[in-house]
Protein backbone atom coordinates (compact mmCIF):
# COMPACT_ATOMS: atom_id res chain seq x y z
CA UNK A 1 0.00 0.00 0.00
CA UNK A 2 2.84 2.36 0.90
CA UNK A 3 4.59 1.57 -2.39
CA UNK A 4 1.42 2.35 -4.35
CA UNK A 5 1.05 5.67 -2.52
CA UNK A 6 4.69 6.60 -3.22
CA UNK A 7 4.26 5.79 -6.90
CA UNK A 8 1.09 7.92 -7.04
CA UNK A 9 2.82 10.87 -5.35
CA UNK A 10 5.81 10.48 -7.66
CA UNK A 11 3.43 10.65 -10.65
CA UNK A 12 1.95 13.90 -9.30
CA UNK A 13 5.36 15.47 -8.67
CA UNK A 14 6.91 14.61 -12.02
CA UNK A 15 3.82 15.08 -14.20
CA UNK A 16 4.60 17.88 -16.72
CA UNK A 17 2.58 20.99 -15.95
CA UNK A 18 0.26 22.38 -18.61
CA UNK A 19 1.80 25.41 -20.34
CA UNK A 20 0.71 28.65 -18.72
CA UNK A 21 -1.53 30.81 -20.87
CA UNK A 22 0.28 34.03 -21.84
CA UNK A 23 -1.16 37.31 -20.64
CA UNK A 24 -1.62 40.15 -23.11
CA UNK A 25 -0.49 43.61 -22.10
CA UNK A 26 -1.45 46.88 -23.83
CA UNK A 27 1.26 48.86 -25.58
CA UNK A 28 1.08 52.61 -26.18
CA UNK A 29 1.56 53.66 -29.80
CA UNK A 30 4.67 55.68 -28.89
CA UNK A 31 6.22 52.54 -27.34
CA UNK A 32 5.47 50.30 -30.28
CA UNK A 33 8.62 48.82 -31.91
CA UNK A 34 9.67 50.81 -34.98
CA UNK A 35 10.69 47.53 -36.65
CA UNK A 36 7.02 46.43 -36.76
CA UNK A 37 5.09 49.21 -38.53
CA UNK A 38 1.31 48.94 -38.57
CA UNK A 39 -1.16 50.26 -41.13
CA UNK A 40 -4.07 52.56 -40.35
CA UNK A 41 -5.04 53.86 -36.95
CA UNK A 42 -4.43 51.51 -34.02
CA UNK A 43 -7.45 50.37 -32.02
CA UNK A 44 -5.62 47.73 -30.00
CA UNK A 45 -1.86 47.26 -29.60
CA UNK A 46 -0.81 44.29 -27.46
CA UNK A 47 2.19 42.17 -26.55
CA UNK A 48 2.81 38.96 -24.62
CA UNK A 49 5.88 37.08 -23.55
CA UNK A 50 6.87 33.52 -24.29
CA UNK A 51 10.14 31.78 -23.42
CA UNK A 52 11.93 32.60 -26.67
CA UNK A 53 10.73 36.14 -27.32
CA UNK A 54 7.90 38.69 -27.40
CA UNK A 55 4.76 38.63 -29.53
CA UNK A 56 3.11 41.82 -30.82
CA UNK A 57 -0.46 42.14 -32.12
CA UNK A 58 -1.86 45.25 -33.83
CA UNK A 59 -5.53 45.71 -34.73
CA UNK A 60 -6.16 48.82 -36.83
CA UNK A 61 -8.69 50.57 -39.01
CA UNK A 62 -8.98 53.67 -41.18
CA UNK A 63 -11.48 56.46 -41.22
CA UNK A 64 -14.09 56.44 -43.96
CA UNK A 65 -12.39 57.66 -47.14
CA UNK A 66 -14.59 59.48 -49.66
CA UNK A 67 -13.43 60.36 -53.17
CA UNK A 68 -14.52 63.23 -55.40
CA UNK A 69 -17.41 61.19 -56.82
CA UNK A 70 -18.79 60.34 -53.38
CA UNK A 71 -17.62 56.70 -53.39
CA UNK A 72 -16.52 55.52 -49.94
CA UNK A 73 -13.82 53.13 -48.81
CA UNK A 74 -12.65 51.80 -45.45
CA UNK A 75 -9.98 49.27 -44.41
CA UNK A 76 -9.27 46.89 -41.53
CA UNK A 77 -5.80 45.58 -40.69
CA UNK A 78 -4.36 43.12 -38.18
CA UNK A 79 -0.83 41.78 -37.78
CA UNK A 80 0.98 39.36 -35.49
CA UNK A 81 4.78 39.72 -35.19
CA UNK A 82 7.38 37.91 -33.11
CA UNK A 83 10.59 39.49 -31.82
CA UNK A 84 13.50 37.44 -30.53
CA UNK A 85 16.67 39.40 -29.88
CA UNK A 86 17.35 41.44 -33.02
CA UNK A 87 15.19 39.18 -35.18
CA UNK A 88 11.67 40.21 -36.26
CA UNK A 89 9.29 37.77 -37.96
CA UNK A 90 5.79 38.50 -39.24
CA UNK A 91 3.75 35.49 -38.17
CA UNK A 92 0.66 36.58 -40.13
CA UNK A 93 -1.09 39.68 -41.37
CA UNK A 94 -4.58 40.23 -42.72
CA UNK A 95 -6.62 43.00 -44.24
CA UNK A 96 -10.17 43.40 -45.44
CA UNK A 97 -12.05 46.38 -46.80
CA UNK A 98 -15.03 47.92 -48.49
CA UNK A 99 -13.85 49.86 -51.52
CA UNK A 100 -15.55 52.39 -53.81
CA UNK A 101 -18.99 51.95 -52.24
CA UNK A 102 -21.62 54.42 -53.52
CA UNK A 103 -23.97 53.83 -50.56
CA UNK A 104 -23.55 53.03 -46.86
CA UNK A 105 -20.35 51.38 -45.64
CA UNK A 106 -20.03 48.93 -42.76
CA UNK A 107 -16.40 48.03 -42.05
CA UNK A 108 -15.63 47.53 -38.39
CA UNK A 109 -14.15 45.21 -35.81
CA UNK A 110 -16.49 43.57 -33.30
CA UNK A 111 -15.56 43.75 -29.63
CA UNK A 112 -14.91 40.32 -28.11
CA UNK A 113 -14.24 41.76 -24.67
CA UNK A 114 -15.64 44.42 -22.37
CA UNK A 115 -12.10 45.34 -21.30
CA UNK A 116 -11.95 48.35 -23.62
CA UNK A 117 -8.48 49.45 -22.50
CA UNK A 118 -6.78 46.22 -23.51
CA UNK A 119 -8.56 43.34 -25.21
CA UNK A 120 -11.61 44.99 -26.74
CA UNK A 121 -11.16 43.62 -30.25
CA UNK A 122 -9.46 40.31 -29.54
CA UNK A 123 -9.11 37.37 -27.17
CA UNK A 124 -6.03 35.25 -26.46
CA UNK A 125 -6.71 31.66 -25.36
CA UNK A 126 -5.06 28.26 -25.20
CA UNK A 127 -8.17 26.13 -25.11
CA UNK A 128 -6.51 23.01 -26.52
CA UNK A 129 -3.66 23.27 -23.95
CA UNK A 130 -0.91 22.83 -26.55
CA UNK A 131 1.13 25.88 -25.52
CA UNK A 132 0.35 27.68 -28.80
CA UNK A 133 -2.06 30.56 -28.11
CA UNK A 134 -5.17 31.09 -30.22
CA UNK A 135 -5.82 34.69 -31.33
CA UNK A 136 -9.48 35.52 -32.04
CA UNK A 137 -10.80 38.38 -34.20
CA UNK A 138 -14.27 39.26 -35.48
CA UNK A 139 -15.45 41.92 -37.93
CA UNK A 140 -18.30 43.04 -40.21
CA UNK A 141 -18.33 44.44 -43.73
CA UNK A 142 -21.09 45.63 -46.07
CA UNK A 143 -21.83 48.04 -48.88
CA UNK A 144 -25.58 48.47 -48.99
CA UNK A 145 -28.28 51.07 -49.35
CA UNK A 146 -31.09 48.93 -47.95
CA UNK A 147 -31.91 47.00 -44.80
CA UNK A 148 -29.91 43.80 -45.21
CA UNK A 149 -27.48 41.79 -43.07
CA UNK A 150 -23.80 42.69 -43.16
CA UNK A 151 -21.20 40.01 -43.80
CA UNK A 152 -19.43 38.81 -40.68
CA UNK A 153 -16.21 36.83 -40.12
CA UNK A 154 -14.80 35.23 -37.01
CA UNK A 155 -11.10 34.43 -37.39
CA UNK A 156 -8.89 32.35 -35.13
CA UNK A 157 -5.15 32.14 -35.70
CA UNK A 158 -2.99 29.49 -34.09
CA UNK A 159 0.58 30.27 -35.11
CA UNK A 160 0.34 30.80 -38.91
CA UNK A 161 -2.81 28.74 -39.40
CA UNK A 162 -6.02 30.69 -39.94
CA UNK A 163 -9.41 29.21 -39.03
CA UNK A 164 -12.64 30.98 -39.94
CA UNK A 165 -16.40 31.17 -39.63
CA UNK A 166 -17.98 33.23 -42.41
CA UNK A 167 -21.59 34.30 -42.63
CA UNK A 168 -23.95 37.19 -41.99
CA UNK A 169 -25.13 39.21 -39.01
CA UNK A 170 -28.50 38.21 -37.56
CA UNK A 171 -30.62 41.28 -38.25
CA UNK A 172 -33.93 42.02 -36.57
CA UNK A 173 -36.05 44.91 -37.83
CA UNK A 174 -38.67 45.94 -35.28
CA UNK A 175 -40.48 43.01 -33.69
CA UNK A 176 -41.17 40.94 -36.78
CA UNK A 177 -38.61 40.80 -39.58
CA UNK A 178 -35.54 38.64 -38.99
CA UNK A 179 -32.85 37.76 -41.50
CA UNK A 180 -29.26 36.55 -41.65
CA UNK A 181 -27.28 34.82 -38.93
CA UNK A 182 -26.12 31.86 -41.00
CA UNK A 183 -22.45 30.90 -41.11
CA UNK A 184 -20.09 28.24 -42.44
CA UNK A 185 -16.82 26.97 -41.02
CA UNK A 186 -13.83 26.67 -43.33
CA UNK A 187 -11.82 23.45 -43.68
CA UNK A 188 -9.28 24.48 -41.04
CA UNK A 189 -11.99 25.18 -38.46
CA UNK A 190 -13.75 21.90 -39.25
CA UNK A 191 -10.46 20.08 -38.60
CA UNK A 192 -9.74 21.95 -35.35
CA UNK A 193 -10.18 20.34 -31.92
CA UNK A 194 -13.78 20.27 -30.71
CA UNK A 195 -13.07 22.75 -27.91
CA UNK A 196 -12.01 25.37 -30.47
CA UNK A 197 -15.03 24.74 -32.70
CA UNK A 198 -17.30 25.07 -29.67
CA UNK A 199 -15.77 28.40 -28.63
CA UNK A 200 -16.05 29.76 -32.19
CA UNK A 201 -19.74 28.84 -32.33
CA UNK A 202 -20.29 30.34 -28.87
CA UNK A 203 -18.76 33.67 -29.80
CA UNK A 204 -20.62 33.77 -33.11
CA UNK A 205 -23.94 33.36 -31.33
CA UNK A 206 -22.96 35.87 -28.65
CA UNK A 207 -21.99 38.65 -31.07
CA UNK A 208 -24.01 37.98 -34.22
CA UNK A 209 -27.13 40.09 -33.62
CA UNK A 210 -28.11 43.60 -34.62
CA UNK A 211 -31.53 45.19 -34.02
CA UNK A 212 -33.00 48.06 -36.02
CA UNK A 213 -36.03 49.71 -34.46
Amino acid sequence: MRLVLLLFLSHLVFQPAAPAQPTMQPVAANNWPAAIPFQGQPLTLLRWQQPHGTHYLSICTTNLIEDADGARSQYLYAQHAFVSGDSVAIVWKMQDYIKDCPVDVVCKWVQLSTDVKTLAFTQLTDLDKDGEPEIWLMYRTACHGDVSPADQKLLMYESRQKHALRGTVKLQVGNTLKMGGEYKADAAMLAAPAVLQARAAQWWRQFDSLTIE
